[in-house]
């Protein structure tokens, strides 16, 4: 009898457990289907499917730099623009505009980047030359908290800007690279929190995809000016009440507590806005189609895209008519984006390469009215001593109704050293605020002389 009193007592606890588990799963299931079929999880998904293409690249594409360094680079420009040397004969802006491609092409410049993280100090020159004239000669430097800048033709000494603190948000665990990373990862976050469900529509509509009529759910997010404005003032408090962003932030901006996003700053006309629409199954809501539609009064544009983090086709469609196809290709070291017209014509690639050590990038662009090519590449050797050299060069031409708007090449080599030192005398630097109305005046028209000078 006792025994079968136990017996009874085990199989009752067991099946209260048993029932207990299953609960728990289903509610488990109830809130997790729940929360994948939200608008906010559906729209944040679509957006970190697109993040994920940009850290690919980024992660796929970083040469290291260590938080102690020497940069020295030396840039050299060839431009030219045949639209401004036809006008230049009879219009005196094209003639400036020649002028200034001329000067900036007869330019040597120099950059000079030191960061000595272990002592906090860091120093940025710039030296701009047309043959032996000196254009500009600018430091920026951080030492003791402190920072300062000097110019030539300005001041014989470095002027005290007052305090920084730019590296009070690295340390040895904590480098630029780091805080780059968090930042990007945290905005990212923000940015899917602060998708209000009340900014959502939810839609079941029939939609063509992959060519075929089908069932759908349609979440629509429609951005106007307002809504912007207060996402990205929600995306600012996050920021300011994050102490990792405020510091990091700070340390870029002494003055970041003090952003506002303004009620005066227009982001979208009063009749413009942008629709988001993401199409996905009626059940589990799988990622089936993305579609922005952007409306300006009586114009409008579309732009789809059907696909996945590895292939697609992007269609973009101005007032109800195609205008160009865009089949993708996503791979882990390489995306190609191939352009063509409504009539399968072909008009241009996007072709991107890239590991640690090299990026290759080429863009051409052809319709009956404008032609663009451009090709860019980066690579990284080693050199003896430590050090490492990269070399840059971008070519690129850009004409409308085949004559040449801007044309040219830009070539950087910069070389890369773990060794820094950095040994500037502010001694006799002056404050800011002792400078005078005439030498605030002087500063503030620099700009503006500069350029004048490259412009004849």
């Amino acid at each position: 009898m006792k025994d079968e009193n136990k017996r009874r007592k085990f199989y009752c606890i067991l099946i209260i457990t048993f029932a207990f588990i299953i609960a728990i799963v289903l509610i488990g299931i109830g809130v997790y289907f729940n929360m994948i079929t939200s608008n906010n999880y559906i729209m944040g998904t679509a957006i970190d499917k697109s993040d994920s293409l940009l850290k690919n690249y980024l992660e796929n594409n970083s040469h290291q730099i260590k938080d102690n360094y020497t940069l020295n680079s030396k840039i050299n420009f060839n431009l030219d623009s045949e639209e401004a040397r036809n006008k230049s004969i009879t219009d005196l802006e094209a003639l400036k505009r020649v002028n200034y491609l001329k000067n900036l092409s007869l330019m040597n410049i120099e950059i000079n980047l030191k960061k000595d993280a272990k002592k906090k100090r860091l120093l940025f020159e710039l030296d701009e030359k047309i043959l032996e004239e000196e254009i500009v000669n600018y430091k920026y430097l951080i030492e003791n908290s402190t920072e300062y800048y000097f110019l030539n033709n300005f001041l014989n000494n470095y002027v005290n800007d007052g305090s920084c603190n730019y590296f009070e948000s690295l340390n040895s665990e904590n480098t630029s690279e780091d805080n780059i990373i968090y930042l990007h990862d945290f905005l990212i976050e923000s940015l899917k929190k602060n998708l209000k469900d009340e900014y959502f529509e939810r839609y079941d509509v029939t939609e063509n995809i992959s060519g075929k009529d089908t069932d759908v759910k349609q979440i629509s997010l429609r951005l106007t000016d307002s809504v912007i404005r207060d996402i990205l003032r929600n995306i600012l408090n996050d920021l300011k009440s994050d102490e990792q962003s405020k510091k990091i932030l700070t340390s870029i901006d002494k003055n970041f507590s003090k952003w506002k996003v303004k009620d005066s700053t227009e982001f979208l006309k009063g009749n413009e806005s942008y629709t988001i629409n993401v199409y996905t199954t009626s059940f589990m809501c799988q990622f089936l189609k993305l579609e922005v539609i952007h409306l300006d009064g009586n114009d409008k544009s579309v732009v789809t895209y059907e696909g996945d983090e590895t292939k697609g086709e992007v269609y973009y469609i101005e007032n109800d008519k195609i205008k160009y196809i865009i089949n993708c290709t996503f791979k882990n070291g390489k995306y190609v984006i191939k352009i063509q017209d409504e009539l399968n014509k072909n008009l241009g690639e996007f072709s991107l390469e890239f590991d640690k050590k090299r990026t290759n990038f080429i863009f051409n662009f052809d319709d009956a009215s404008k032609k663009i090519d451009i090709i860019y590449s980066s690579k990284y050797r080693k050199k003896s001593g430590g050090k490492s050299i990269n070399e840059m060069d971008i070519t690129f031409k850009y004409l409308e109704n085949r004559v040449s708007k801007l044309s040219g090449e830009v070539q950087a080599i910069t070389e890369i050293s773990d060794d820094v030192k950095i040994d500037e005398d502010v001694s006799n630097a002056v404050l800011k605020a002792s400078l005078t109305n005439e030498q605030k005046a002087n500063l503030d028209t620099r700009r503006e002389f500069v350029k004048t000078r490259l412009e004849r």
